[in-house]
């Protein structure tokens, strides 16, 4: 395996299909003290723009003054039906990714998972355990892990597989939502819960791993403990309808964030859901801002 490279010389961060929810958080959240390099398929102004099978000289020699490269490209069950024909590109993107930051010779890429390779278990995940995803595309991200982890040993190339929780704002509840909206409900009123990370918190803790020369090939990123989300519906101000969950349901999906908190600070208390809609808030007023307000 290659040793890690000293980090000294290198100075920014390369978002690989940064375009979407999470690329406009970090524009937002990024620390000023590490450039943020952002990468779309699309020609986007301020971006890097390239395909990654077969990337131009702009992303190459990008990539060449690169501390890490994390790669946020990929389908979504958002962005497709769920089938496994269109959830199959994630590996290959995965394998493109590894691809550009090897032969540039970047310390480090991250690749962002899902919480979705863990299935249905309301138990603690930790990254230990052998996944076992029961939908599509958690199959997929676990067939990406394990492609990406195959061809980044062959290569020697440095790899952290980021299993992601929800990034509050950036999915399918808060990022979403509908006037029509409905929650599954447990017998006791209370909705689901979920682990979930707000969006300045995960700009901060990804730059966090970001300046760390070692780390370990899976790591669980959200923080501590877990969410309802109607608690983060109704602290939002946004409406929904409760409806008695199947019998199926998964109540509780939590990610262990010990080892996570090896690496980067954690907050000794859980966050609560006013917190996370903070952040929410926060990003939408940035979001909502005259580009020149950045520059």
């Amino acid at each position: 395996m290659m040793a890690d490279t000293c980090l000294n010389d290198r100075t920014a961060v390369i978002a690989l299909g940064a375009s979407g929810r999470l690329g406009e958080v970090l524009y937002h959240f990024w620390p000023s003290d590490m450039p943020l390099l952002r990468h779309s398929r699309r020609r986007l102004p301020g971006y890097l723009t390239s395909g990654l099978i077969a990337p131009r000289g702009s992303l190459r020699r990008a990539a060449q003054q690169a501390r890490a490269i994390v790669c946020l490209a990929g389908v979504t069950p958002q962005s497709t039906p769920d089938h496994a024909a269109s959830f199959s590109q994630n590996a290959q993107i995965a394998i493109a990714a590894i691809k550009i930051a090897h032969d540039a010779g970047v310390p480090r890429i991250f690749l962002i998972s899902s919480a979705a390779v863990y299935g249905s278990s309301d138990t603690t995940h930790s990254e230990a355990e052998a996944p076992l995803p029961g939908s599509a595309y958690g199959r997929s991200k676990y067939e990406m892990e394990q492609q990406a982890d195959d061809y980044a040993m062959k290569l020697g190339q440095p790899l952290t597989i980021l299993r992601l929780g929800n990034v509050v704002g950036c999915d399918a509840l808060v990022g979403r939502w509908r006037p029509d909206c409905t929650l599954d409900t447990l017998p006791d009123g209370s909705s689901l819960r979920r682990s979930y990370i707000g969006p300045m918190s995960f700009a901060r803790v990804l730059a966090d791993l970001c300046r760390q020369p070692m780390l370990p090939k899976v790591i669980n990123l959200s923080m501590p403990g877990t969410i309802g989300m109607g608690d983060l519906l109704t602290v939002a101000g946004l409406s929904w309808r409760p409806r008695n969950a199947p019998d199926d349901c998964v109540p509780k999906v939590h990610l262990c964030t010990r080892r996570l908190a090896r690496h980067v600070a954690l907050p000794k208390t859980l966050v609560t859901a006013q917190q996370m809609i903070a952040e929410w808030h926060l990003f939408q007023r940035l979001r909502h801002l005259p580009e020149q307000a950045y520059g």
